[in-house]
């Protein structure tokens, strides 16, 4: 994404759903925005000369800083990291707890997009982890 002020860029930086969501939409609280998108946004803003504080928005508390609740989300940029993370989830999910399906699928789609296992594997995985057997 290029952002420019005066006929001059201003920002070049990369772009993510989440940074479009936050672009376009209104702020959902159960979205995990990426760092790099808060940090663009953030730009943006203060490039726009929009005001950064005195705001109850939740867009304007994740600018700040605040963020929208006291969770911290993790962010794993390491692909061992990431296959790390889905065996402790997929062992969660075998003993029963089913409030891991989303980062499941997330870790999944990181992993495909960064080609760090091919679409196939991916897409079979998806199928085998997150589909309900009967």
């Amino acid at each position: 994404m290029k952002a420019f002020k005066g006929g001059h860029l201003a920002i070049e930086a990369p772009s993510d759903e989440t940074l479009h969501a936050l672009l376009t939409k209104r702020f959902v609280k159960t979205t995990q925005y990426t760092p790099q998108a808060v940090k663009t946004f953030t730009e943006l803003v203060k490039l726009a000369g929009l005001p950064m504080h005195g705001r109850k928005s939740s867009k304007h508390k994740l600018i700040r800083g605040a963020g929208p609740s006291p969770q911290q989300v993790l962010y794993y940029k390491d692909p061992n990291t990431l296959v790390e993370r889905l065996q402790l989830l997929v062992a969660s999910k075998r003993a029963g707890n089913t409030g891991v399906d989303v980062e499941i699928s997330a870790i999944l789609d990181e992993l495909m997009q960064t080609d760090a296992i091919p679409r196939e594997l991916g897409v079979q995985l998806n199928k085998s982890l997150l589909v309900d057997k009967p």
